[in-house]
């Protein structure tokens, strides 16, 4: 049989494979035939197995070269977009695909990092609506994990006649199925799987501590983390017969240790969508024998929870989904495909171009949406930092909350930047953060989930990636506690609803009656005249006598519409891929102008930030390290002051005035907001109010209220007495504040000052301890035991604390202890 099999599938493959490739499929053959007789499936023949895997390869040659088809496509329409748009200055328009760009420009911010952002928040907000809808106790026990188990072997399809968790794994299959399709429209070949549970996920952390936290040997844990992870297999299923098992399983640790699921590079990263050949190589996919044996495989090496894992593969499929729109099935290697037409085209145009078009000269911006720089080079060295920034970040930011009341004045000049006043904005946002003027049935559908509910850690004073494991839970834990996260998601989830309806109201008119502000907007995110009138030909959501656009019916545009819209007549997956892409463009329109008004780190700010270093290697921690809290500022730089500086439109907006009124506009109400934070961070310390008499304390509220927020405390060394720094060592970062402050110590232990050695220390510990400084918690701490514990070590330190309270700011504290 072999042989002529052999024969047969050269026939059909011509020299597309090896003999040895050939034999690698053959092996699935015949792993195929064991797997049916093991079942005791009648009339098993094995000529009938080998026209299966056949037809296959078939199938898959064809896929592939309708994928170079498209892929050729879209590298064609991306470098006509920046030839066509941004001829001036090309490398704006490639940053512009990549992470979006603040200045005005067709497509300047429907980028693929917000497109991913769009999705992860789209897929998050559809999933627990669901869930939320379906009744019952279905999203708490999504939520606490108490049916795990029984909801995995629903997934397996098991019937644990557990009611809850029948409705779970429904719903969980209905957004999986949805991603799948989604996947194989844009070139994947995606089977659907009865069995299939969930994406896997394998914690780097956990891996390289396999055989236990005391081995240091990596080949050790590598071992163990095989002959543990062996007996839970299908070992038939997912190894096809092949005899070096051991070797497989020891490479495949390797590369999952290295976070290599971060990374979201077309097909290669898509879950179950291997070529036949590379599913019986490295790029196969785990088999466990029943959910029982997943389930206990995740205790160990993965998400411990199933809310974490679902999350998380929907995560990853929306990354890869957004990168794969822009650049196909092969996103890097499309890039540099594009790279290579412009840099021909402006060549002969303008010499001066010569050399910017190198990949190098993008890597920062590829590797932040294509999820390399996330990857982990050397695991102990990513693990150390990791542990280091939580206890800065848990230690540090009690007050966060506090300090992000300056989001409502950034959320009134983006209100005012779309066209709907300043004061509008700041109603809406009250009105959401109080309840009063929420609309419970928009946000439904726009809302956006909290970090809370989703269970994953708050990004905005936070590196995206940065935290895995016990470290990652533990972290959205504190900003759950420190209200942070509740903040950001009302703020965000605000602004998505007032733009939906913004636009909603204006769904009568046509583009060119829309306000200049409006069409603009819409422009920069890719929405032309004719996406505009598709989008207002959709059913719109009615609430509460309101009407908001939230493009859930974009299966109402006609094929019809698209074919006119494209000059050409277009195939069904055209359609649907088309559709998805007009959907995204909103989505991205809603979620970036929610997180304009909050300011949150983006793509962009990230790319600068992270610089392209991985985590584990000396430069990418300390680059971590010296950016940590420098997320947010940065984000108001980019995003707030960079948007009124080069947002407008010249050809039919007044820029001069536009962009003096918006700036003075946060000038004021930043500064109005940031002696709010103060006041009641005061407050909540024992303080009075600063006198503002004292121009520095003007000053202070301008840095907290512009964009600072918790770094305009350290920089304005109002914790200094605390945890804080000179203004050198704070400007490097907390952590090389704190190391300073501790060498700078020994001086006092040289003395033979023990106790100010102990303060020094002391200080040093407070800033340190995780959940020791919630703002609802800080001030009972410091007045029953902070205060008195200084006090010991270096007497008259209270009284000099208020006396230096009282000089630089005018405040005196209300609170002896």
């Amino acid at each position: 049989m072999a042989d002529k099999c052999l024969i047969e599938v050269k026939r059909v493959i011509k020299d597309l494979l090896t003999d040895d490739e050939v034999n690698t499929v053959l092996t699935r053959v015949k792993s195929n035939l064991a797997a049916e007789q093991a079942l005791k499936k009648a009339n098993i023949e094995e000529s009938k197995l080998a026209q299966k895997v056949i037809d296959e390869i078939e199938i898959e040659q064809a896929i592939n070269k309708r994928n170079l088809a498209n892929d050729t496509i879209k590298v064609l329409e991306r470098s006509n977009h920046i030839i066509d748009s941004w001829s001036k200055d090309p490398i704006k328009g490639i940053r512009a695909i990549l992470v979006g760009i603040q200045d005005f420009g067709k497509g300047s911010r429907r980028s693929i990092g917000n497109d991913q952002a769009a999705l992860e928040e789209e897929f998050m907000t559809n999933l627990f609506t669901d869930l939320k809808k379906a009744g019952g106790n279905a999203l708490d026990a999504f939520q606490n994990g108490k049916l795990d188990i029984e909801v995995y072997r629903e997934l397996a399809g098991e019937n644990t006649g557990v009611k809850d968790a029948k409705v779970i794994a429904e719903i969980v299959k209905k957004h999986n199925e949805h991603v799948r399709t989604i996947l194989n429209n844009l070139g994947a070949n995606i089977g659907k799987l009865d069995d299939w549970i969930t994406r896997q996920y394998h914690d780097p952390d956990k891996l390289i501590g396999a055989a236990g936290r005391s081995i240091t040997d990596w080949k050790q844990h590598q071992s163990a983390w095989r002959e543990i992870i062996k007996p839970l297999l299908d070992l038939e299923r997912t190894f096809g017969g092949a005899k070096n098992i051991d070797e497989i399983l020891d490479d495949m640790w390797l590369k999952l240790r290295s976070g290599v699921f971060f990374k979201n590079d077309g097909l290669d990263a898509v879950y179950g969508s291997q070529s036949i050949v590379k599913k019986l190589s490295e790029g196969r996919v785990l088999h466990f024998k029943n959910a029982d044996a997943r389930f206990k495989y995740d205790q160990k090496f993965g998400n411990p929870r199933l809310r974490e894992s679902v999350v998380h593969g929907l995560q990853l499929s929306a990354r890869n989904i957004g990168i794969m729109n822009s650049f196909g099935t092969k996103p890097e290697a499309n890039f540099k495909r594009m790279l290579k037409i412009l840099e021909v085209h402006f060549a002969k145009i303008n010499p001066k171009l010569d050399g910017k078009f190198k990949f190098e000269k993008f890597k920062n911006e590829f590797m932040e949406v294509d999820g390399s720089v996330y990857q982990v080079d050397n695991a102990m060295g990513a693990k150390i930092g990791m542990a280091l920034r939580f206890f800065q970040g848990t230690g540090k930011l009690g007050f966060a909350t506090i300090s992000s009341f300056a989001d409502l004045a950034t959320y009134m000049t983006e209100s005012r930047f779309q066209g709907r006043g300043l004061f509008t904005g700041l109603a809406e946002a009250l009105g959401q953060l109080t309840g009063l003027g929420r609309n419970k049935v928009a946000l439904d559908v726009l809302g956006v989930m909290s970090n809370t509910t989703i269970g994953v850690m708050n990004q905005k004073f936070s590196g995206r990636g940065d935290m895995t494991g016990k470290f990652a839970s533990l972290s959205n834990k504190f900003y759950q506690l420190n209200a942070l996260n509740w903040w950001v998601s009302n703020l965000k989830s605000a602004m998505t609803v007032g733009v939906a309806r913004l636009y909603g109201m204006k769904r009568s008119l046509t583009f060119d009656k829309l306000s200049a502000r409006e069409q603009n907007i819409l422009t920069m995110y890719g929405i032309d005249n004719g996406k505009w009138n598709m989008l207002r030909s959709i059913s719109a959501l009615e609430a509460d006598g309101k009407t908001y656009i939230t493009a859930e019916k974009i299966d109402e545009i006609s094929i019809e519409s698209i074919d006119s819209y494209l000059g050409r007549k277009v195939s069904k997956r055209e359609a649907d891929n088309f559709r998805q892409d007009l959907h995204i463009s909103y989505r991205n329109l809603l979620l970036d102008r929610a997180m304009h008004g909050t300011p949150e780190p983006d793509a962009a700010v990230r790319a600068d930030l992270n610089r392209g270093w991985k985590r584990g290697t000396v430069e990418g921690e300390l680059m971590r390290f010296f950016t940590q809290f420098k997320s947010f500022p940065v984000a108001i730089y980019q995003k707030v002051i960079g948007r009124e500086l080069r947002g407008y439109n010249p050809a039919n907006e007044s820029v001069g005035r536009n962009r003096a009124t918006g700036l003075a506009s946060m000038v004021i109400f930043g500064t109005m907001m940031g002696y709010l934070s103060m006041t009641v961070k005061d407050l909540l310390k024992g303080k009075s109010p600063r006198d503002m008499n004292k121009l520095e304390n003007w000053g202070a509220a301008f840095v907290q209220g512009g964009g600072m927020g918790i770094y305009g405390d350290f920089l304005y060394s109002e914790l200094k007495n605390g945890y804080g720094g000179s203004l050198q060592e704070t400007a490097m970062g907390p952590a090389f504040a704190d190391l300073s402050k501790f060498i700078a110590s020994f001086t006092h232990l040289i003395n033979g000052d023990m106790k100010k050695f102990g303060k020094s220390n002391y200080s040093i510990l407070e800033g340190n301890t995780p959940f020791l400084n919630l703002f609802y918690t800080k001030a009972a701490y410091d007045y029953l035991i902070g205060y008195h514990i200084k006090e010991f070590l270096d007497p008259g330190y209270f009284r000099r604390m208020r006396r230096k309270a009282y000089k630089n700011q005018g405040s005196k504290y209300f609170l002896t202890p």
